[in-house]
Parts: structure tokens; sequence; C-alpha cells
């Protein structure tokens, strides 16, 4: 035997114990890299509550690792919880790529809640921290919406001015200007609400309900009441199903029935009687690209009985978090609750209507 195999033969009891040694750390670290790709793709496929498990499997054997902390954030739908993983991820790791994006969470979580003061501090804490965030627009253009809320109209118009230079060639610069004739319109500034919103109607449709709305209370308001009539009529013509319709459309036309033994003496509210048995109609009080957002909303409308539900749309290649609330028997008897809602929550939410129940 020469002194080469001789030196194989010597070496081979401790390769193998070195191999039988480390191999586990290398099957640990292999299957906990397994269980974040498990959850990513089940994350991809909407399936949430089983995402969040993996992610926290992944978790309690990589307790340093930023991104598990994002996703378990996103997939947490226990709002509160949601917040936890993304404040451990601000508090830990702060300059890490998504530290920006868990805080405008933070901040939207809280929006969405109407702590509207509790979300301005988080908008203006992520322009400050992270001023080349891509998030920085829309944390203006939510400042101003505050603004509007907190019924402070002339500090909301110089947020949204502000916005507009700040990004003239961006989707929320056009967000901002229909948020600047609602400022215009509460300031009683017709003349300049009417300029700005005709110049709109054309440039965006996400708004254009609202913007013939606002546009026919400024004409209301500076006395030309048939222009404003003509504003009116075109929104069930050109959004039939938007909240705005609701309130310039007649009332759906109702049956009458004759009473019986069973009825006798009792009274009947026509609301929940429709020509049309098959129509349903729902109440769609939120749209949320965070589940936890969503959840929360849910959780609150859930506390105060209302028939409440959380659905997924894909919206632009977006997924989105919908609130339904539902389902009701008439329009009417719809538009009821949502403005019950409407006045809890301080949510412009929309009846819409359909075949089926929301699922």
């Amino acid at each position: 035997m020469n002194f080469k195999n001789t030196c194989i033969i010597l070496l081979f009891p401790s390769f193998c114990f070195l191999f039988s040694t480390f191999l586990p750390l290398w099957a640990d670290d292999a299957e906990s890299d397994s269980l974040f790709t498990q959850g990513k793709i089940l994350f991809e496929m909407g399936q949430y509550e089983q995402a969040k498990e993996k992610f926290a499997q992944h978790l309690t054997q990589h307790p340093d690792d930023p991104l598990t902390l994002f996703y378990l954030g996103k997939t947490e739908p226990d709002g509160i919880k949601s917040q936890e993983y993304f404040r451990s991820l601000l508090n830990r790791f702060p300059n890490y790529e998504l530290a920006d994006d868990a805080l405008f969470q933070v901040a939207q979580f809280w929006y969405a809640k109407g702590y509207y003061i509790t979300a301005q501090q988080q908008f203006l804490r992520l322009l400050e921290q992270y001023p080349p965030s891509p998030l920085a627009a829309q944390c203006q253009y939510f400042i101003g919406k505050i603004l509007l809320a907190l019924d402070k109209p002339d500090q909301a118009e110089k947020q949204f001015q502000k916005l507009v230079q700040l990004y003239p060639a961006s989707e929320v610069a056009i967000y901002a200007s229909c948020g600047l004739v609602d400022a215009y319109q509460l300031q009683e500034k017709y003349q300049e609400a009417i300029s700005l919103g005709e110049s709109l109607l054309n440039k965006t449709s996400s708004f254009k309900s609202h913007l013939l709305y606002t546009l026919a209370e400024c004409f209301h308001g500076v006395g030309e009441k048939q222009k404003a009539e003509e504003l009116l009529a075109r929104i069930p013509r050109e959004c039939p199903q938007s909240y705005e319709a609701t309130l310039v459309s007649s009332p759906a036309v109702t049956q009458e029935s004759t009473p019986d033994d069973s009825t006798a003496g009792k009274v009947t509210s026509p609301v929940e009687t429709v020509a049309d048995s098959s129509a349903q109609y729902y109440i769609q009080a939120g749209a949320f690209s965070n589940i936890a957002n969503a959840t929360a909303l849910h959780s609150r409308l859930a506390a105060g009985n209302f028939p409440v539900k959380l659905a997924t749309k894909l919206s632009e290649q977006k997924l989105l978090y919908l609130v339904q609330v539902g389902p009701y028997k008439s329009r009417v008897s719809a538009e009821e609750v949502a403005e019950k809602i409407r006045k809890i929550e301080a949510i412009s939410c929309l009846v819409k209507q359909i075949r089926s129940a929301p699922r």
C-alpha cells in the first residue's frame, strides 16, 4: 500500500464524522428555505392562512429574517398582531429595503380604523425617515385626505397643491387634483372647483361619479340649477354602479301584497319587497391592499351586528381585499344600512347590485 492510499484511508473516518455532523445543519437550512418558498407560493395563490403558517414556522428557525416578518404582517388577519410584525421589522431592521412599505402598512391600518391623527403621524414619519421612498406620493395624498376628513379643507388644499407640484406626471397627481376639487367646494370656492373639476372629467374614470356630483353641488352654489341637474342626470347613465348614482336614482319599484292572517295588524316595510325577487344588493364597505386593514374593518362591522363578509378581487394585477355587507333585497334597504355605516365609520361605502349573494 503506497503512502497516498494510506492517507485516504486514515482521513476517511474524519471526513465521515464531519459530514455526519454538518449534514443536519444543511438539512435544517434547506427545510427552512423550503418553508419560506412554500409560504410565498401559497401567498401568491391567495391562500393566506396556510401561507402564514409556513412563514411562522420559517421564523422560528430564522428569527432575524426581516422578509418573513414582512410577509407575516401581510398575511396576519388580526390587525393588531399584524402591526406587531411590522413594528418588529421597523424597530429591528429600520434600514431594510421594505421598511418603508411596513411603515406604510401601519399608517394605512390606523387610517382604515378612522384614527386620522395617528395615521397622519405615521405617514409624516415615513416621509421624514424614507424621503426617496416610492410610496412618498401616496403618503402625501393620504395626508390630504386626512385633512379633509378632519374638516381642514384649507390645509388640504395646500397639501394637494404641493403633491401636484412634486409629482406632476404621476397618477397620484390626478387623485390629488380630485381632492383639490373637494377642498375648493368645502371652502365654497365654487368657480375654482368648477374650473378644475371640468378639466378632470375625461382624465379619470375612478372619480368620475364623485366629480359629477361635486360639480353639481358647486353649480347649485353659484345659482346655476339647470346645469347642476344636467350633471346629476349624467351620473346614473355614465356611472350606474357608483354610490353617487344611488343618491340621484329613483327608488326601486315595489310590489303591493294583499295581507293575510299572518300579516294582519302588522306594518310591512315596502323596502324589503322588490319587483325582481332575484335581484340582490350588497354594500362594499372597503377595498384594501392589506388584509389586516380589511379584517380590522370586518371585525368592527361584525361587532356592530352587520352581516359582513370578506372577498378578494384582482384589479390591474393587484389583489384587493373587499369588505362586503349584505345581501339585501332592494337597493333602498341596502342604502339605509350603508348610510349607517358611513356615519359610524366615516367612509364612502358603495351599494352594488348582484344576482346572487356576495361570497
